[in-house]
């Protein structure tokens, strides 16, 4: 399946029925999660998908602004609670709760029912007619479309179809080109060629026009039709930021995934160093380039081994027949000498080569050392 994303045309007084859908699904949604809390107070446990579906059957045909949603909208909303309320049971997610109108962001039509497209022309519920940016050609069959507001003020169609990604070329043959990635603080990654990638660091670049924008909404009187707009304002700068980011970590991902054919990386606890770091770590957004990664890998063929987190990659010595580890290694110290072989070693360059060893014997179970014809087999 591939998503495509689109922006709405800018026309506030026609956005308004779509802001009356989306407070509908919130409404919606906040009468679910009363609901099964109902329910788990009286029977001790959760109410099934189910009989909640079948509840919502009979009582909307009573609620107009919950008809006009469409019953395949009405069911994502419960089938989206139920999938939350099961995170949070398998201690993956956040209890779901009542939300405000304004928090609730999105609603999905289904199966064609409620919506037409033609062309760059979005048809909801037969009545309204919204443009928007048709930067790509639609291909495949249209499964459902996600209609998503953001705090900016401006409107995003997802379209999903049934079409499947069309595998890409990267370095195939006896040139398969194996590499080891090591992600650091100093620098956003560096590879066991020696190569390093200087994080931009989006949000510690734009901090300044944040802090501009955030000055402006304290200024504005609370509930004021100035302070909403400054609102927006502010809300914009954040979004820059974020389409900045992914910009750049989808960009290199493409670049990493055409050159190579193996790429082995570290598992990474990203909530201890969310904890350790903080903001750095959210701006640096390592998990995110992960994501990312998998995906463009797949595109591309390209095969991604996770070293395991307790892998003293930094500590060892990468040199070929030595195995010193450096017990005394701190996290300030850069660059450090093998005392066993005399090699000097770069921390991150050193982890890199160190991760991409480990790695490769993690592709084969016997361990046994392979050339690059050899690693093909692995890549592909």
């Amino acid at each position: 399946m591939i998503a495509y994303r689109f922006k709405l045309y800018n026309h506030p007084r026609k956005q308004q029925k779509l802001h009356t859908l989306c407070n509908s699904a919130a409404s919606l949604w906040n009468h679910v999660v009363k609901l099964d809390q109902r329910h788990y107070k009286l029977y001790k446990k959760s109410c099934p998908e189910a009989i909640l579906k079948k509840h919502f059957k009979k009582i909307t045909k009573k609620h107009q602004y919950w008809k006009e949603l469409g019953s395949q909208t009405i069911q994502e909303i419960i089938e989206r609670y139920v999938t939350s309320r099961k995170r949070f049971f398998d201690k993956v997610g956040k209890k779901p709760k009542v939300k405000k109108w304004k928090n609730f962001k999105s609603f999905v039509f289904k199966q064609s029912t409620g919506y037409k497209i033609y062309g760059n022309q979005l048809i909801v519920n037969g009545v309204a007619t919204y443009g928007f940016w048709l930067h790509r050609k639609i291909e495949g069959n249209i499964k459902m479309i996600r209609i998503k507001r953001y705090s900016s003020g401006d409107w995003y169609l997802n379209v999903i179809t049934d079409k499947t990604p069309e595998t890409q070329e990267g370095r195939l043959g006896c040139n398969a080109h194996p590499i080891g990635l090591d992600f650091g603080m100093k620098t956003y990654i560096t590879d066991s060629d020696g190569t390093e990638y200087e994080s931009p660091q989006f949000f510690k670049r734009n901090r300044k026009l944040l802090a501009k924008a955030q000055r402006a909404v304290s200024k504005k009187v609370k509930g004021s039709k100035q302070r909403k707009k400054s609102l927006r304002k502010f809300a914009k700068v954040h979004e820059y930021i974020v389409n900045c980011r992914d910009d750049y970590q989808w960009k290199l991902a493409h670049e990493l995934c055409q050159k190579h054919n193996l790429i082995c990386i570290e598992d990474l606890n990203m909530k201890a160093m969310q904890r350790m770091w903080g903001r750095k770590i959210s701006d640096l957004s390592h998990a995110s380039f992960l994501k990312k990664l998998q995906h463009v890998a797949n595109k591309y063929e390209t095969k991604i081994i996770e070293v395991n987190r307790f892998y003293p990659s930094s500590k060892l010595c990468s040199t070929p027949g030595c195995d010193y580890k450096n017990v005394g290694l701190k996290l300030s110290d850069r660059d450090w000498v093998c005392p066993q072989c005399g090699v000097f070693h770069h921390r991150d360059i050193n982890a890199a080569k160190n991760i991409l060893g480990e790695g490769v014997r993690l592709a084969y179970s016997n361990g046994k050392t392979i050339n690059s014809c050899e690693l093909m087999a692995v890549a592909s």
